[in-house]
């Protein structure tokens, strides 16, 4: 069954403790209403919902969404970190695809901390440890955020196997920083000049301080409804948007082969992806390449065209969150306007290959 986005929801992204009133039942709060009255529903018509999250106890999505109604509907709570958004839309998709429900609602929302991510359980196994376990192997363990080292020494793999440069990490937090400012959902708005971006603090080499995103407050909501639940409300069909097609993988033996960059996920680009986008490089890893006689080439040298292969619709994630909370979810309202012409002055190019989010 086809299943479309009919609706879309998202708060402003806050720095975590800047907003006062703003604890995650209110941020829950806004964006579900933003999105059912997008949509020109109300929360009855809603069947089952799907809420991600990861800082915060068991719950959230009941506690969240009793605010709009008891209505003894299923709430889901989905935890699996920068895919977690990707996830409750994924689950969405999957219950309205296989016919179970007609209209879901996929909720995602983050209440963080100032800084670094960090672990938070110290008395048992942390999840990623294999993967820290086989960078360390091959890199050693240095000073600054894991995560960032994870994807910084992938970036240097990649300098290291197709020459690319360091300034063209840069060139793709530019761009990211040029299109924030105007976004006026963006924790920050501030225009950086490639050379700013360059000396900012190293983090994890190649990876500055203004190539790498900040935690944040935020929530974001889609409705994600059934042809037949469109038969009912033809009203509601011309504002409808598609989703043709949606995946959710996960590690594979080659991710412990000893590449960095296959610790990150990488996949040769041969199909349209999202991206985790918390780091620059990944647009580089992951989307900006073409292939070139066996090699690959960096498209941010190309200008314009590069679009022809990969599209960042806002190019805001280096002014937004780090995307924990609702990867999919923060940016579904963004991909919402491009497709329905409703937004203005941000990157709007026609993309043949990649949409990054």
């Amino acid at each position: 069954m086809k299943v479309y986005v009919v609706g879309i929801g998202m708060t402003n992204f806050e720095k975590p403790g800047r907003r006062e009133d703003f604890d995650y039942p209110a941020m829950a709060l806004e964006a579900t209403r933003s999105a059912l009255a997008d949509a020109n529903l109300v929360y009855s018509d809603v069947e089952r919902a799907f809420v991600g999250y990861c800082y915060g106890e068991s719950c959230c999505g009941q506690k969240s969404l009793y605010q709009l109604g008891m209505t003894g509907i299923p709430i889901v709570n989905v935890n699996n970190n920068c895919a977690t958004g990707s996830s409750a839309l994924y689950l969405a998709h999957e219950m309205v695809a296989g016919s179970r429900s007609d209209c879901v609602l996929a909720l995602g929302f983050e209440k963080m901390e100032r800084g670094s991510l960090g672990s938070k359980w110290d008395d048992r196994a942390n999840p990623a440890e294999d993967l820290i376990a086989s960078m360390v192997e091959k890199y050693g363990f240095e000073s600054g955020p894991p995560t960032a080292q994870l994807f910084g020494n992938a970036g240097r793999e990649h300098m290291s196997k197709y020459g690319t440069k360091p300034s063209h990490f840069a060139k793709i937090a530019h761009k990211n920083h040029l299109h924030s400012a105007n976004n006026p959902r963006s924790q920050f708005r501030d225009e950086y000049s490639l050379e700013q971006i360059e000396s900012s603090k190293c983090i994890h080499d190649p990876l500055t301080k203004l190539q790498c995103c900040p935690t944040s407050d935020g929530a974001a909501a889609a409705v994600v409804v059934s042809e037949r639940f469109l038969r009912m409300r033809p009203d509601l069909r011309e504002a409808a948007v598609e989703i043709m097609s949606i995946a959710l993988t996960t590690d594979l033996p080659s991710t412990f082969n000893g590449s960095a960059m296959n610790l990150v996920g990488y996949e040769p680009p041969d199909s349209t992806r999202k991206i985790n986008g918390s780091f620059r490089l990944e647009y580089i890893i992951f989307l900006s390449l073409t292939p070139t006689e066996g090699c690959f080439v960096p498209i941010v040298d190309v200008g314009r065209n590069a679009a022809k292969y990969a599209q960042g619709t806002t190019g805001f994630v280096n002014s937004f969150p780090f995307p924990i909370l609702k990867l999919s979810l923060f940016c579904e309202p963004n991909v919402m306007k491009e497709q329905s012409a409703k937004i203005a002055d941000v990157q709007l190019y026609s993309s043949q290959c990649a949409r990054s989010f």
